[in-house]
């Protein structure tokens, strides 16, 4: 996330000035520092909430089959 910053956060800011005039550049300037945490905050939430439906069941599954393949190998063949 730092390297992230360093190369998209001189181009967030550095475009206010030109597309804002001069008094409402402090009203753009938090309106963007407001959005950023936001969506820090809710990506950090909407991680753990897809990490918790989509990893997890892939995770049981993983380890589902790799139970099963170690109760294959290691099983005796007895015949009746």
């Amino acid at each position: 996330m730092g390297a992230q910053s360093a190369l998209f956060g001189p181009a967030k800011y550095g475009i206010l000035p030109e597309i804002l005039p001069h008094n409402r550049l402090s009203q753009g300037n938090g309106l963007l520092q407001l959005w950023t945490f936001a969506a820090i905050v809710l990506g950090t939430a909407a991680a753990g909430l897809l990490l918790q439906q989509v990893v997890a069941p892939l995770t049981e599954l993983l380890a589902d089959g790799i139970q099963s393949m170690l109760e294959e190998l290691t099983s005796e063949d007895r015949l009746p």
